[in-house]
């Protein structure tokens, strides 16, 4: 349970930062976030917590809800890392700027760096210009016509004692 409540951390890029912090305290960035509504879990830590620091041995039918509990959960998020945006390009709101929002999970970071974009990449859609075409091929490697800026515009870390909820939309 514990396991898998740092693995979807680290793919949140939120693992680094907050390695230290209790199960109560992670398993309550995840909910902040959306990514899970944990109320259960906590009912079961609590009769992990009994059996491993209490040495109370937990009744059968408690050990196999918690055992199903924890089958769904890990069948659920088993593909969920390959949809975690790790980057996407924004638009800025002067509405003529662009950028690639990235999180660094292992950083535990998001940050933004501004891209120059080639005209025959732009279109205009609902007043606002946007790029149209991918900024990365297949291979990963961002296109040669687009300029990406190697120094961030801002980087922000992700450590759950930052103003609390400032950075939580960034990752909904």
């Amino acid at each position: 349970m514990h396991a898998l409540i740092d693995d979807l951390l680290h793919g949140y890029g939120l693992f680094v930062r907050n390695e230290g912090s209790n199960f109560p305290r992670k398993s309550q960035m995840l909910q902040e976030i959306g990514v899970l509504a944990l109320s259960i879990l906590k009912n079961l830590n609590l009769e992990r917590n009994a059996m491993e620091h209490d040495y109370r041995v937990p009744a059968l039918g408690r050990v196999q809800e918690t055992i199903d509990v924890l089958d769904l959960l890990v069948s659920a998020f088993r593909n969920r890392w390959k949809k975690i945006p790790y980057e996407c390009v924004v638009g800025l709101r002067d509405g003529k700027s662009h950028g690639l929002l990235r999180l660094d999970p292992l950083e535990g970071c998001v940050s933004l760096h501004l891209v120059n974009p080639p005209p025959k990449t732009l279109a205009m859609q609902h007043g606002i210009e946007t790029i149209w075409t991918p900024v990365r091929g297949v291979e990963g490697k961002i296109f040669p016509h687009f300029e990406v800026n190697d120094e961030p515009a801002w980087k922000y870390p992700l450590k759950f004692d930052n103003k609390k909820g400032a950075w939580t939309p960034w990752l909904r």
